[in-house]
């Protein structure tokens, strides 16, 4: 069953990275910290969850997956009960930034639910707002709660 969703959720990544790149965001949450000490967080967060899986398959072709680099985008696989919900995390901003600003925030970019849901930019929630809420709200929950006790300081959501 965990193997059918997710080939499910390989190919609506696939989908994604032949669209324009329009992802948009499904919920953003900052942090009053550098991208590096966060991206270890949120390593820190995946490695302790008996839920949470980190998704480091490759790319089509062997290579680096452009939407699962491990630097910019994280794919995260997050069982609720007998849900299970796949994520992509986006890391704002790039090297520079990261270097120079005590702030950084990751947004999560497309997501499913059992096998429904996708991303904001291309308007896949439309029509599926109860999804969209609950994919949120797991990953509140499951993910970034756990992730506010690792950093030491709370979240902003950013709009």
């Amino acid at each position: 069953m965990f193997k059918k969703f997710y080939i499910i959720f390989l190919f609506f990544s696939a989908q994604g990275c032949l669209s324009g790149g329009t992802h948009g965001k499904i919920e953003s949450y900052q942090y009053a910290v550098s991208k590096y000490d966060l991206s270890n967080d949120v390593l820190k967060v995946i490695e302790s969850g008996t839920n949470i899986l980190r998704d480091t398959l490759k790319g089509y072709d062997g290579g680096v997956n452009y939407y699962n680099d491990g630097i910019r985008y994280l794919n995260v696989i997050i069982t609720k009960d007998s849900d299970i919900c796949n994520y992509v995390i986006h890391f704002y901003g790039d090297s520079t930034y990261w270097d120079t600003a005590k702030n950084s925030a990751l947004s999560i970019v497309y997501a499913n639910f059992n096998g429904v849901g996708g991303s904001e930019g291309r308007d896949d929630f439309k029509g599926k707002e109860e999804v969209r809420d609950k994919l949120i709200e797991v990953f509140q929950s499951e993910f970034i709660d756990r992730l506010d006790k690792q950093v030491g300081k709370e979240h902003k959501v950013v709009e």
